[in-house]
């Protein structure tokens, strides 16, 4: 038994072509359902603490050297990714190198906006942090960042990680 936080100590995770997009962001009632259970189990885990973690069943990997290509459990890695990002918000040169050892091979898309969500993830956090309206949600803000790519909004993948976002939000 591991975390994700401590395979990404000092190994990479690359969610390879062959994998199919972010399912658990999609815009249909199963996936929203998926996603909000999911989501508050792993809230559920976070406050229960280090003496009763959630368990994920297994992972599959195959391993390429100092890299780890999910053969199963691709969707449960970017939904624990992702609620890593979006709660690790501190300034912080190991957090952010960590964080940037996970990235999405499916489309050069999908690699770039991950490298960007974590790289920028100080300039779109706050922007969501500041704002005060009903409105504010993580597709509005980071879609609205300079970094973020008009065309980004077609890959369902990037899109699919934003809903993510949101509902972790």
């Amino acid at each position: 038994k591991t975390t994700l936080w401590y395979v990404l100590a000092d190994k990479r995770i690359v969610v390879p072509v062959i994998q199919r997009d972010y399912a658990q962001g999609r815009e249909n009632q199963f996936a929203t359902n998926v996603r909000e259970r999911f989501v508050e189990r792993l809230y559920e885990a976070v406050q229960r603490g280090e003496e009763n973690p959630l368990c994920m069943d297994f992972v599959y990997f195959e391993k390429e050297g100092n890299k780890l290509v999910p053969v199963d459990g691709q969707q449960r890695l970017t939904t624990l990714w992702l609620f890593h990002v979006y709660h690790l918000d501190q300034e912080n040169e190991e957090i952010t190198k960590r964080l940037k050892r996970f990235s999405y091979e499916v489309r050069q898309t999908s690699k770039a906006f991950c490298k960007q969500l974590v790289e920028q993830r100080f300039e779109w956090f706050e922007a969501l942090c500041k704002c005060e309206r009903e409105e504010c949600v993580c597709e509005k803000v980071i879609c609205n960042q300079a970094w973020f790519f008009t065309a980004w909004r077609r890959d369902p993948t990037i899109m699919g990680m934003i809903r993510m976002l949101d509902t972790i939000h």
